[in-house]
This record gives structure tokens, sequence and C-alpha cells, in this order.
């Protein structure tokens, strides 16, 4: 049996962490790969209200316009990174 993911609240810190990684990655590299799984994490941590650490509040809020979205939460910058990530995300999975 497979573990669910809650659907709100505190999740594991495991995936908050992977989480913060990939918004590091993303704010450094900005390659395809970091696009990736800041897409997907972002996806897992939809509805987590857990607090997001200051630093990396600021590069979410730095990858949109200035005053554009507060990055409180997990769940807020997961909404605020889809906004901006590249809209050819779908694209990076194509393998011929």
């Amino acid at each position: 049996m497979t573990k669910r993911l809650p659907r709100g609240g505190h999740f594991p810190g495991h995936i908050r962490d992977e989480f913060l990684e990939a918004i590091e990655g993303y704010y450094r590299k900005g390659d395809a790969e970091s696009v990736k799984r800041l897409y997907e994490l972002s996806g897992k941590l939809w509805n987590c209200s857990d607090i997001l650490p200051g630093g990396e509040r600021d590069m979410v809020v730095s990858f949109g316009h200035p005053g554009d979205y507060r990055a409180e939460t997990y769940a807020q910058a997961s909404r605020s990174l889809r906004q901006f990530l590249p809209i050819k995300y779908p694209k990076v999975f194509v393998t011929a």
C-alpha cells in the first residue's frame, strides 16, 4: 500500500526540504531538471500550510513581478511558482 500525502496542513519534512532545494536549484541554474523537479514538488505541496523560510520566500517572490505575490506558506509558493515556470515544461519530458 502506498502512503498518501495529506490533503492540507503539515507535510513531511523530506518533501519540504526537497522543495527548498528545488527552489535554490532553479534560482541558481534555471535548467530543465530544476524546472521539472520544482513543477513536481509544487504539485505535491499545493495545500501545505507550513511556513516557508524567509530566504526561499524572497527567491520565490523574485521569480515573479515585485510585490506581485506573497509567498508565506509552501502552498502559496507552489501556486505562485506554477504561474512563472516556463510554459514549455511538458516538452522537458519528451524522449525520442
